[in-house]
């Protein structure tokens, strides 16, 4: 394997390039119509840091920037994309960062980011039988 292909190599900030089958993903979770639209037609910037073992996720659009602040094992509370407070854990396994959120008022829905041979962060995210994926580049 790589070594791109480690947890720290998501480390960095990453600009949204496309996406496939989001917005199913989206209103299988029981995002609003309204979010749905504007979520599939924005394009994020993911800012991802770690200091101490505590890392940090950024989501920035031009509407609104979510930020997430973790320790991996941990369970942590979160925000969904359609602004529901759930509780989330985040482990990291061979170079994937796999986020379930554990409660138990949503669907089960599983979230996992890796850094793909061709070096494009990779998100792949499940929800019953919706499966979508995100490929974001490295930015300059």
């Amino acid at each position: 394997m790589a070594s791109r292909n480690t947890i720290e190599s998501l480390i960095g900030t990453w600009d949204h390039v496309r996406s496939e089958n989001l917005d199913d993903f989206l209103k299988e979770v029981g995002v609003p119509m309204l979010i749905r639209m504007m979520a599939t037609r924005s394009n994020p910037r993911v800012v991802i840091s770690e200091k101490d073992g505590v890392w940090t996720i950024r989501t920035e659009t031009a509407l609104k920037t979510q930020t997430s602040t973790f320790t991996p094992g941990v369970e942590f509370t979160d925000t969904t994309p359609g602004g529901q407070q759930v509780q989330t854990l985040i482990v990291f396994e061979n170079g994937t960062w796999i986020q379930k959120i554990t409660d138990t008022k949503v669907k089960e829905t599983v979230v996992k980011r890796f850094v793909n041979d061709e070096g494009l962060q990779q998100v792949e995210m499940t929800c019953g039988p919706a499966k979508a994926c995100r490929w974001f580049k490295r930015a300059n």
